[in-house]
């Protein structure tokens, strides 16, 4: 084998899909086996800076333990940075519920992310292939799946990136034999007790029967859909420019006019944003057809809310602001959830400013220390040009206030009544008159 071609063909890739320039200093995620050790030698060969990383997730007892010694000797050897870890990983599955599989993927990306911070947003390039990418079209298929999952294993993801796509797994094996190196076979490998393993086993090959020269019309099918991905990502962003606005807090997403492929572009973001699954989003577009309003979906993060041709968008409620927050009368600034609240006494006159994030308060009819806490079921006030009270769920009602942003709803409370609904109307009660003689002015931002 002419292992200069194959550096040939390896620098192409990585400018091609802009990987990492030749002087940036990367991180090598190497297990010891043969497609992590190869990619190592390359970049070697290539003289490109990098370091390496490991993770030990101790699922075969001494056996993992050589992994981890083989890698960090290799690392010394091209005297590079090593960092390693290590997880009980069954323990970690078992608590969430997880596949050991998952529950790896989980871990082994979550360490690669911290070490990638750590070195001031380092790419981190893992040794994934082309019969990778194919497995992995194969098993979204099985399980369902959308444009995104045809598209296999993209050549980068955020700070992740694959310069191994540029060869098949006969083609690593090739390179690893011409250069006489040495690796680590894991045994399960060998095995079809995960899903990845029955189909590399048993169905992959029946497809290169059909297909003798599989690898490389993997290689040009894998290119023709990363660029129409691209360019899809490029319409999607053109979408969102129109229909998604994000505001103080939440995100809104204009359905109406959203055009003939709406269904698409709603979903792929929402499944980027929140991580919508598809079943669910098929519900929720059912809801969107039938006309419904106030209806919400959830997600492990995010709540969203049908309401009236639009979505709404947060994240999902936690305990914080249900603790009223003390603000004394020399207190001049408070953060909480929402923002920063900014206090301020000031003498009249005062040039009104109706800014709903503003409120001048008489400062003669207020009692200190003041309480700021998250809206409760049974609170009250007078609204702004009313005599009489209103409950504060009826007044977010005639507000408009989409159900999944009330929880987000704050009161300033003197003496235990509500002063102002934040943000949104202060009390009659308190508002500036012409007897008034001091103001005392908040603000959020």
């Amino acid at each position: 084998m002419d292992i200069e071609n194959k550096l040939h063909e390896l620098r192409i890739f990585i400018r091609k899909y802009d990987l990492f320039s030749a002087e940036e200093k990367i991180f090598l995620a190497i297990s010891g086996g043969v497609d992590s050790v190869v990619m190592g030698r390359l970049m070697v060969e290539l003289g490109q800076p990098f370091g390496v990383v490991h993770c030990n997730f101790k699922l075969r007892g001494e056996a993992s333990d050589g992994d981890e010694a083989f890698v960090k000797q290799m690392a010394n050897e091209w005297k590079v940075q090593f960092f390693s870890t290590s997880f009980d990983t069954k323990a970690f599955a078992e608590e969430n519920g997880q596949s050991i599989q998952m529950a790896a993927r989980e871990l082994r990306y979550g360490y690669f992310s911290t070490i990638s911070q750590q070195q001031g947003n380092a790419k981190i390039a893992t040794a994934h292939h082309v019969n990778d990418a194919l497995e992995t079209i194969l098993l979204n298929l099985t399980h369902g799946t959308g444009f995104r999952g045809l598209s296999g294993i993209t050549p980068a993801r955020d700070h992740f990136v694959r310069p191994m796509l540029a060869f098949t797994g006969e083609e690593i094996r090739e390179i690893a034999g011409a250069l006489a190196l040495n690796w680590r076979e894991d045994a399960s490998n060998a095995k079809d007790d995960y899903e990845r393993n029955k189909l590399r086993h048993r169905v992959v090959p029946v497809l290169e029967e059909l297909n003798p020269s599989l690898g490389a019309t993997l290689k040009d099918t894998l290119a023709r859909l990363w660029a129409t991905d691209a360019a899809v990502k490029g319409e999607l962003e053109v979408w969102q420019a129109h229909h998604v606005v994000e505001k103080e807090g939440y995100t809104e997403v204009t359905l109406k006019g959203a055009g003939e492929h709406s269904t698409f572009y709603v979903y792929e973001y929402l499944k980027a944003k929140t991580s919508l699954a598809y079943k669910p989003f098929k519900q929720l577009q059912a809801s969107i057809e039938e006309g419904t309003s106030g209806k919400l979906f959830f997600t492990d993060t995010h709540q969203i809310n049908l309401d009236r041709g639009r979505l709404i968008i947060s994240r999902a409620g936690g305990d914080e602001g249900d603790e009223p927050i003390l603000i004394e009368a020399n207190d001049k600034e408070i953060i909480f959830q929402l923002g920063k609240l900014s206090c301020e006494r000031l003498a009249m006159p005062v040039a009104i400013d109706k800014s709903q994030n503003l409120a001048l308060l008489d400062a003669d009819c207020l009692q200190f220390p003041l309480e700021l806490r998250r809206w409760r079921e049974g609170d009250s006030f007078v609204p702004l040009g009313m005599s009489g009270q209103k409950k504060i769920s009826d007044f977010m009602i005639d507000a408009k206030i989409p159900v999944n942003l009330k929880s987000r709803v704050y009161v300033l409370l003197s003496g235990g009544e509500v002063v102002w609904v934040v943000g949104k109307r202060i009390d009659d009660r308190c508002k500036i008159t012409s007897s008034t003689s001091r103001v005392y002015k908040l603000s959020v931002c």
